[in-house]
C-alpha cells in the first residue's frame, strides 16, 4: 500500500497541475475512499480558511441530485491549509478550494474500487478566472434563466438582454447549462469552455450550439480592392454544400453574426429557404479593410430559444447612403426605413435572380416608387439579365427613369437605335448603357463602352454622380465618366423598369421598357467610390470572391 500510495501523489499532482479533463481539473482513477490535501497560496504560504467544496462532476444546482446535504461535502482548510473527506462513495468529483475573495484550484478525482486507500494531494491557489457572455434576449422580463455550472455549486443570474457573468471560478474546462425556472427556456448546453487563471472567457452566443467562422479576403486572390469601405452591406450566401440546414431553425430564426469581439452584428436575411438549401443574408460591417485576407466575424446558430431579430433598415441604414432598397424577393418593398415601397403596373413575375428571387418585367410593365428625395449627389445600382441579346440594332430599353413635370428626365437604359443624340455629346455606341441627368437645355451623359449584353447573362451596372463627376461602371470597373454633374431634382416619379423621354432624346418622347430580369436594385444619396461599387461586384457574383465560410 506504501509503494500505492506514493505513486497516487506523484501521478495527481502531475495530472492536476500539467493535464486538463474533459471539463475541469487533473483526473486520476485511484480506489480511494478518502481524500486528503494540502492547499497553498500562490506565496507559498498555508491557504487557511479556505472553502472546500466536493461535488459530483455531474452535480447541478436546482436538479434531482443537486442537493450538497445527499452529494456533497463542505469544509474549511486548516492553519495549515490542510482538509480531509472521508467515507466518500465510487464516483467521479470536483473539489473545488476557494478563498472568497481572488484564488480558488479545481481538482478532479475519480473514485473507485478500494475503499480502504487514502489519496493526499497538494495544489496552490490561483487567481480568479471569468467567464462572461450573451444568451440572447428575452422579450418577457418575468423569465427567469440562470447559468449552471456541472460539478459546481453555482446559480448565475442571467439578464433580459441575455448577458451573464461569473468572475470567481478556478481555472479549468466547464460544462455550461442555461435554463429558466418556469421551463418557458429550453435548456441550452455549452461543452468545453476552457478558462485560465486570471483570465475572462467571453461567449457572446452562449446557448447556439454551432458557429462558423467568416472571413473577408479583399487581397489579390479574393475581391482584389485596396481601400477600406464603411457599413458595407456583406452578402453572405449559405447552400448546402457550406451550410446545414438541419441544425438551424427552418426559418432562419436563431441565425446570428459577431464580430470577433463578440460585439453583435446587424443582419437581413431575403432569402431563407430550407427545404431546398439556401439562404442570402445581408451582414452589416462596420469596415471592410482593403488588401486585407484576416478579417473575420462568426456566424452562430442552433439556439432553439432564439428568437427572429433580422432587420433590414439596420443594415441598409438611411444614415449610410441609403435611400431605396429593392431585394425584389417576393415583393417590391424597400428595406430601408424610408419605406419608399413599389407599386406594379404590369405584370412583374417574381423568379430566382442572382441573388435570392428576383423581378421578370415583360417589355410592358414598371415599378413606379413614387416620389424620392432630391439628390445632388446619389448613386444607382442594380442587377440586370436580358431576356434578348441587346446591341446595336436593338430598341431602346428603360432600366430607371425620372420624368419631372418641368419635362426633365433622368434616365439609365440601353441605348437602342432609336436613341436621338446631339453630336455634341459623346453617349456611347448604340448598344450601349447610357445614363443621363439633365438640365435645361443640356445634360451630362456617360455611356459604356460595351455595346452588346447577352441574353441570358447577368451584368452589375452600378451609376454614381456628385462631387463635380459622373461615373458608370459595369461589372465593378469604371465604363467611362465626365467632370461635371447636376442634382437629381424634381417632383416627377421614379420608375423602375421604364425611362420616359423627350423629343430631345427619344422621337415623340415614347417611354420605353425593359424586357429581362433585374435583381437587387439600389437608389442611393451618396456617390460611391470605385472600391464600393467594385467591392459589391465581387461580393455579389455568383462566384463570391469575399467571403469564405469554415464551419468549426
Amino acid at each position: 500500500m506504501k509503494r500505492l500510495f506514493l505513486f497516487s501523489i506523484l501521478v495527481v499532482s502531475f495530472i492536476c497541475r500539467c493535464s486538463i479533463s474533459p471539463y475541469a481539473g487533473g483526473t486520476t482513477d485511484t480506489g480511494n475512499a478518502k481524500v486528503a490535501a494540502v492547499i497553498y497560496t500562490d506565496q507559498g504560504k498555508p491557504a487557511s480558511g479556505a472553502s472546500v467544496v466536493l461535488l459530483p462532476s455531474d452535480f447541478l444546482p436546482g436538479s434531482d441530485s443537486g442537493s450538497l446535504e445527499l452529494n456533497g461535502k463542505q469544509t474549511f482548510t486548516d492553519d495549515s491549509g490542510y482538509f480531509s473527506f472521508d467515507s466518500i462513495d465510487d464516483g467521479d468529483y470536483y473539489i473545488e478550494i476557494n478563498d472568497r475573495n481572488s484564488s480558488a484550484v479545481l481538482l478532479k478525482v475519480l473514485i473507485s474500487g478500494d475503499n480502504d486507500s487514502t489519496l493526499f494531494l497538494k495544489d496552490t491557489l490561483q487567481p480568479y478566472a471569468s467567464i462572461e457572455g450573451n444568451a440572447g434576449a428575452v422579450t418577457e422580463t418575468s423569465q427567469e434563466r440562470f447559468l449552471l455550472i456541472y460539478g459546481l455549486n453555482r446559480l448565475i443570474p442571467v439578464a433580459p438582454d441575455g448577458s451573464f457573468n461569473v468572475d470567481d471560478l478556478p481555472a479549468g474546462i466547464f460544462h455550461l447549462r442555461i435554463i429558466s425556472l418556469d421551463n418557458s427556456w429550453i435548456p441550452s448546453e455549452i461543452d468545453s469552455v476552457k478558462v485560465l487563471s486570471g483570465q475572462t472567457v467571453s461567449i457572446p452566443f452562449a446557448g447556439w450550439k454551432h458557429r462558423a467562422e467568416l472571413t473577408l479576403n479583399t487581397t489579390p486572390t479574393g475581391a482584389d480592392v485596396t481601400e477600406d469601405t464603411y457599413n458595407f452591406p456583406v452578402l453572405v450566401r449559405l447552400n448546402n454544400s457550406n451550410f446545414d440546414f438541419s441544425e438551424a431553425h427552418k426559418s432562419g430564426n436563431d441565425i446570428r453574426f459577431f464580430k470577433s469581439d463578440g460585439t453583435p452584428m446587424a443582419f437581413d436575411i431575403e432569402q431563407w429557404d430550407s427545404t431546398s438549401g439556401k439562404a442570402c443574408i445581408w451582414v452589416k460591417a462596420d469596415t471592410v479593410y482593403g488588401n486585407n485576407g484576416k478579417q473575420s466575424f462568426i456566424m452562430a446558430w442552433g439556439n432553439p430559444n432564439a428568437k427572429p431579430i433580422s432587420n433590414s433598415t439596420y443594415v441598409f441604414d438611411t444614415s449610410s447612403g441609403f435611400t431605396g432598397n429593392y431585394h425584389f424577393s417576393g415583393d417590391v418593398n424597400d428595406a430601408t426605413a424610408h419605406r419608399f415601397n413599389g407599386q406594379n403596373s404590369g405584370s412583374t413575375d417574381t423568379i430566382n435572380g442572382i441573388i435570392g428571387r428576383a423581378r421578370a418585367f415583360n417589355g410592358l410593365s414598371y415599378i413606379n416608387i413614387g416620389v424620392l428625395p432630391d439628390r445632388p449627389s446619389g448613386t444607382i445600382s442594380c442587377w440586370f439579365r436580358p431576356a434578348l441579346t441587346f446591341n446595336s440594332k436593338s430598341i431602346t430599353q428603360g432600366i430607371w427613369g425620372k420624368k419631372t413635370s418641368d419635362s426633365l428626365n433622368f434616365s439609365l437604359s440601353l441605348r437602342g437605335t432609336d436613341f436621338y443624340i446631339d453630336t455634341s455629346i459623346d453617349s456611347g455606341p448604340f448598344g450601349s448603357i447610357i445614363a443621363k441627368l439633365e438640365i435645361p437645355d443640356t445634360g451630362y451623359y456617360v455611356a459604356s463602352t460595351t455595346s452588346t449584353f447577352d441574353a441570358g447573362t447577368w451584368y452589375y451596372v452600378s451609376w454614381s454622380w456628385g462631387d463635380n463627376s459622373d461615373s458608370l461602371y459595369l461589372n465593378g470597373v469604371l465604363e467611362s465618366s465626365t467632370s461635371g454633374s447636376v442634382p437629381l431634382r424634381g417632383d416627377g416619379n421614379e420608375e423602375i423598369g421604364r425611362s420616359q423621354y423627350d423629343s430631345s432624346n427619344i422621337p415623340f418622347g415614347e417611354s420605353h421598357y425593359f424586357l429581362g430580369t433585374l435583381d437587387e436594385f439600389r437608389i442611393e444619396n451618396k456617390s460611391r467610390s470605385s472600391a464600393w461599387v467594385k467591392l459589391c461586384y465581387m461580393n455579389q457574383r455568383t462566384d463570391d470572391k469575399l467571403v469564405s465560410i469554415r464551419v468549426r
